[in-house]
């Protein structure tokens, strides 16, 4: 973390370093300092995927829902195909009660997708079901409006890296 902010001094702040660093300080729990960076990145460069991705993800761990559901949102305006981000965003909304565009979400990840563990735990958790019938359901086109809170603690950091 040193070598990098030694190197961003040297560079003028380079978008691509603090993005670096930003998401460096957010995989050491340092998530009021990976903010900080990733709004100067975003301020300089523009709000960029990635940008968006990681301020999400800080808001998210600061417990700040309605910043994380705005951030990834427009995360998926830029690439609504961007798996990671569409989970991220449902289980925000879960968290905030929006049981159906969280599921809405959900239902458009790609059911090839390795993030299709998570869509399973996420529906079942705002349906209330076992994630198994969640593909049967899915099989059938059905859904069940039975909502529960989720207690999954997700993203968790380790979901994040590359």
């Amino acid at each position: 973390c040193l070598v990098i902010q030694r190197h961003i001094k040297r560079e003028r702040r380079s978008t691509a370093l603090l993005v670096q660093l930003g998401f460096v300080r957010l995989l050491n729990q340092e998530i009021a300092s990976a903010l900080e960076v990733l709004e100067e990145a975003r301020d300089s460069d523009g709000a960029t995927l990635e940008i968006l991705i990681g301020i999400g993800q800080c808001h998210y761990q600061m417990s700040r829902g309605d910043l994380a559901i705005e951030a990834f949102s427009k995360a998926i305006e830029q690439d609504p195909n961007h798996q990671k981000t569409r989970v991220a965003l449902a289980q925000c909304l879960v968290d905030k009660g929006a049981f159906a565009a969280a599921r809405s979400h959900c239902l458009a990840v790609d059911p090839e997708s390795a993030e299709m563990t998570r869509v399973r735990a996420i529906l079942a958790a705002s349906i209330g079901l076992r994630a198994t019938e969640i593909d049967d359901q899915r099989r059938n086109g059905q859904e069940r409006e039975n909502c529960s809170t989720i207690h999954a603690n997700w993203p968790e950091t380790s979901f994040w890296r590359k």
